[in-house]
This record gives C-alpha cells, structure tokens and sequence, in this order.
C-alpha cells in the first residue's frame, strides 16, 4: 500500500507558493498550508563521491526531497489512513518530487525565502 500510495501521491501532488509560504496538496484531503517561518532549510547536497565511487552506488539524480517543516505534516493530516500512508512514504516531511513542474524554480525560492524570511513581495506560482 505505501509504494502504491507514494506513486499516486506524488502524481497527485501540487506545491503552491506566494509571499505569505507554501501549500502542500495531494490525494486524501492533504491540504498542508506552511507560512515561510515554517519552512526549514533544504537538505545541504550531497557531496560529490570520490572519483573511484561505482556508478551503483550514487543516488538517482531525480530523487525525491524531503521538505522538514514545522509543526511536522503529519500532525496536520486528520485522516488515519492518509496520514499513516504519508508517515510510512515521508516521515512527516513534505516530499518535493522530482516531477513537480518547475522543480528548479521551487527549490531556489525555498532556498531564498529560508535564508532571507519577509521579503514579502510576490506573487502566487504552482508547482
């Protein structure tokens, strides 16, 4: 059930920005709204392997990342089953797929909002 939760979940999946945060919404009734202060820092890169490193053992390039935020998302998800679903597939974070439309530019306002919070200009995007 997880894997197949995880699939539809993240095909379902739509992040929402504007000045005010960002809004996590997928199947089940997740609507997760998180003002900017919210928001922790993105996870710091991996670091680059060593050049002797075989190819196996280096992470997809296209990987899934997990958003830490603050109260945890599974405190917000009042159905049992989603939110077990959500805990087995995220740990209580919110997942930044590798499919959501214009993950680049999602990842940079993340970055910028956490490091600088209340700038306060902006518009809406959908990610």
């Amino acid at each position: 059930p997880s894997v197949a939760w995880s699939l539809l979940a993240e095909y379902a999946a739509t992040i929402r920005t504007d000045a005010a945060g960002l809004t996590y919404q997928t199947l089940g009734g997740v609507l997760l709204p998180y003002r900017w202060d919210q928001v922790r820092a993105l996870p710091p890169p991996a670091p680059d392997p060593p050049e002797n490193a075989a190819a196996e053992s280096l992470p997809p390039p296209d990987t899934v990342i997990p958003l830490a935020v603050d109260p945890p998302a599974l405190e917000r998800i009042p159905r049992p089953l989603v939110r077990r679903l959500q805990q087995q597939a995220y740990a209580g974070r919110v997942p930044l797929y590798p499919g959501l439309a214009d993950r680049p530019t999602l990842l940079a306002e993340i970055a910028r909002r956490t490091r600088d919070q209340g700038s306060g200009v902006g518009g809406r995007d959908e990610f």
